[in-house]
């Protein structure tokens, strides 16, 4: 049963202190360590301030006294976020999805942020941010669908609430209506800049404008506004590829071959991650993945699955070490953990596997150019997976074209932007042909 109670952080300030809230309704996950439950809830601030003095314990509410005439709005403004949090649980729920507190409190601030931005914009104001939640919504219900007739990500959609609530945040800090016919050069300019005070990476920067750009043509198309300033080349997505990673087999070897029966948890997030680096599926796909999906065609047992992104059959030959990984579960593969603590047990398995290569790794972070030197494992993550089968598969056969039958890529370009050779590995190759050898 969910249940929601409000505190004051300091029960013994002379002066106001914050009311907080605690938001229980059973969510747990796994301890790594121990393979114990452990159970966690939403903890957030109301964002109102009270003296101890005219707080009621018992009730979580303000004292109804002539000492604290505001009571009955300060009162209101709690019940407010009580039922948000409510309704904002519920849709999870009705949904079929169990929301992490993380994504209860996103969706949360979302709703008291509109609310907020509604209450300083008037009617003007709701037709902007109104619009974008709208659009979301139509999103996440299937009313609106991709251009080949398809229902977009989850992942989509969240990037779509957040730049909403960058939008918000960034409207809120200058003080300063946005509307349809403001998003032009200089707010584009301003907002980059906004960005880059708060360290972003100039490619998170650059998903925020892509999806900006995408809630404006989409106003556009339905008659909202005439402003056709996005789609000017200097209104561009920022973008540079990413010193990401991936492992080779001796690597893939060395995980494989830890001896983790003392630590069953490990063990089961190093197979699964190991077994999604043998074919070399999204997160989203790999976690659908049921007993039926491995099959066999003409004495070859494959992996086959219609995938969520693009909607088309892959099949994947299943390799050697791919199908003991397998047999070994009869099949049936465990239900994977939560993405973060995933990411976390793989660099410990890559640390334990010595997969310590210094790497040195570049990118823009606040509009200034950053390089760093990191230990490989630390690098690894879950989507190293993918990357990782389709670098060691291209590596193996050159055969771009196959492997972007199974990876989704539609230009062969794009599909060799995204494996992950080495400088030196790009050297060794080049060393074996004629040319290098005269």
């Amino acid at each position: 049963m969910a249940t929601l109670k409000y505190f004051l952080k300091n029960k013994e300030a002379k002066n106001e202190t914050l009311v907080n809230l605690i938001f229980q309704y059973g969510y747990y996950e796994i301890d790594p360590a121990s393979g114990k439950k452990k159970f966690k809830f939403l903890k957030m601030s109301s964002g109102e301030s009270i003296n101890p003095d005219f707080w009621n314990p018992t009730a979580c509410r303000a004292r109804e006294t002539k000492k604290f005439p505001q009571y009955p709005e300060f009162n209101s403004r709690l019940k407010y976020l009580e039922n948000t949090v409510f309704t904002v649980y519920r849709k999870f729920i009705n949904d079929g999805e169990f929301p992490t507190p993380g994504e209860i409190k996103k969706e949360v601030l979302v709703k008291i942020n509109k609310a907020k931005v509604e209450k300083l914009g008037g009617d003007e104001q709701i037709g902007f941010f109104g619009f974008i939640e709208q659009l979301i919504e139509d999103t996440r219900s299937g009313k609106r669908l991709t251009a080949d007739g398809k229902q977009f990500s989850p992942y989509t959609i969240k990037g779509y609430v957040t730049t909403m609530n960058h939008l918000i945040s960034f409207q809120e800090s200058r003080n300063q209506r946005i509307d349809f016919d403001s998003i032009d050069m200089d707010f584009y300019n301003a907002w980059v800049r906004w960005f880059y005070k708060k360290k972003k990476t100039k490619n998170t920067v650059g998903e925020h404008i892509k999806n900006l750009k995408v809630f404006m043509g989409e106003a556009v198309d339905k008659g909202l506004t005439k402003n056709m300033t996005f789609r000017q080349k200097k209104f561009k997505i920022l973008d540079e590829t990413p010193d990401t990673i991936h492992l080779n087999d001796d690597e893939l070897d060395k995980m494989h071959e830890l001896d983790l029966k003392e630590k069953k948890n490990l063990e089961k997030a190093r197979d699964l991650f190991l077994l999604d680096c043998y074919i070399g599926l999204r997160i989203s796909d790999f976690k659908k993945l049921k007993k039926v999906n491995f099959v066999e065609i003409d004495g070859v047992k494959c992996m086959k699955i219609r995938t969520q992104k693009s909607g088309e059959q892959v099949i994947v030959p299943l390799r050697k070490n791919a199908i003991q990984l397998l047999e070994k579960y009869d099949f049936k593969l465990p239900d994977l953990f939560e993405d973060q603590t995933m990411n976390r047990m793989i660099k410990q398995i890559g640390k334990l596997a010595g997969i310590n290569d210094s790497i040195q790794v570049t990118k823009t972070i606040g509009g200034k150019v950053v390089t760093e030197t990191i230990e490989k494992h630390n690098l690894i993550t879950n989507h190293t997976a993918r990357r990782s089968f389709a670098t060691n598969y291209y590596n193996a056969t050159k055969d771009a074209y196959s492997i972007m039958k199974i990876t989704g890529h539609r230009t062969e370009r794009s599909f060799l932007k995204y494996i992950r050779n080495t400088k030196e590995q790009n050297a060794l190759r080049l060393a074996s042909h004629p040319y290098f050898k005269q």
